[in-house]
């Protein structure tokens, strides 16, 4: 599947606002639509508890903006699209095991080295890639 040129851009513009956004912003997000749990998951910290108490600059900090990113790629280019994928498709997403992704859920790819390979099934996703 073809990824157009808008949704790279989409895909640029969502890392580079999960850079500069305000941390409570990523956490108010991710607490909406992943739940705490998940976000636990993805900073990889034993629980939400952890979670509020990050450093904005530590690694777990870094994958949950990572995080972040993709959830607004997804919910921001759904609605874009007038195919609005509600918070629990972008949980379930998230959380599932991912044939263009070796397998692996997404949130288990938070990582630099996996984050452009993330980035990409995420983009497939939101253009009808269901993958």
């Amino acid at each position: 599947m073809v990824v157009h040129r808008h949704m790279l851009a989409s895909g640029e513009q969502a890392v580079t606002d999960a850079e500069t956004a305000d941390f409570a912003e990523v956490l108010g997000t991710l607490e909406t639509v992943l739940g705490r749990e998940i976000a636990a998951l993805a900073a990889q910290v034993s629980g939400w508890d952890a979670v509020v108490q990050l450093e904005p600059t530590s690694s777990a900090a870094r994958r949950l903006r990572r995080a972040y990113a993709v959830v607004t790629l997804i919910r921001d280019e759904s609605m874009a699209s007038n195919d609005h994928e509600p918070p629990e498709t972008i949980m379930r997403w998230f959380m599932g095991m991912n044939p263009a992704l070796g397998g692996n859920a997404p949130v288990t790819l938070l990582d630099n080295q996996h984050f452009g390979d993330l980035m990409n099934a995420a983009l497939y996703f939101v253009d009808g890639d269901y993958s």
